[in-house]
């Protein structure tokens, strides 16, 4: 296990490079060669402070901040993005939408709900409850607040991004280009501050780390400030 402490996401992103530089393995996902460092654990304890400022890495910090209200006004729609970011259209399956968009999974997750439609009588004359799938779109943010709000010590607060019925579909010959690679999110309230855990099964280091660690302590920062609680790690 490597385990990763620091103040500040931008104190830590150089030395997180340079571990991979010099202690990862190579491997080749889909046929891609990459260096691969795992398993990891990073702490930030200041999560606020959520801009890395290193000038030879040139973010693209309007894009930073587009994808990040994006995400929360629970989209997943290509053209709305893609003229912060042009690269992304490549992640997209039709050119229309994002299929492991994290706003979508957040903020207006797709799901079915078994609803108690109407009743039936066999043969025998016994009585049974018949039901119905419905559809139903969840804020998992805000079921995440109710519990914490309900029970402050709750470790229910999860919100699940990784869908198996969406990026597990095996009998589909070509899979996804967009599988989410973060897998699950848990709020925790300790004391009066509140810790995120995000759970990732991968994560571009150099590309996409950057704008994972904003995106993320934001949510944390805004779930922070509805329960009136100050930040944790």
């Amino acid at each position: 296990m490597y385990t990763f402490d620091f103040t500040s996401i931008d104190e830590g992103y150089v030395p997180i490079l340079r571990a991979i530089l010099q202690h990862g393995e190579k491997t080749k996902p889909r046929g891609k060669e990459t260096l691969e460092l795992s398993p990891v654990a990073i702490t930030f304890s200041e999560p606020t402070k959520n801009v890395i400022s290193n000038k030879k890495r040139k973010l693209n910090y309007a894009y930073m901040i587009a994808n990040t209200l994006w995400t929360m006004q629970g989209r997943n729609d290509v053209d709305s993005i893609i003229r912060y970011n042009h690269n992304l259209a490549d992640y997209s399956d039709d050119n229309n939408v994002f299929s492991g968009a994290y706003g979508q999974r957040i903020f207006r997750y797709d799901g079915l709900f078994d609803v108690e439609d109407k009743t039936y009588i066999d043969s025998e004359g016994a009585t049974h409850p018949d039901f119905d799938l419905q559809q139903i779109i969840i804020n998992q943010f805000d079921n995440a607040y109710n519990v914490l709000k309900a029970d402050k010590n709750s470790r229910q607060a999860i919100i699940n991004i990784y869908n198996p019925v969406q990026d597990q579909r095996i009998e589909v010959k070509s899979i996804s280009k967009d599988v989410p690679c973060t897998c699950m999110i848990q709020f925790l309230q300790r004391g009066k501050k509140l810790n995120m855990i995000v759970t990732m099964r991968s994560n571009d280091a150099y590309l996409g780390m950057p704008y994972d660690l904003f995106l993320f302590s934001t949510l944390q920062r805004i779930m922070a400030m509805r329960l009136n609680i100050k930040d944790g790690t």
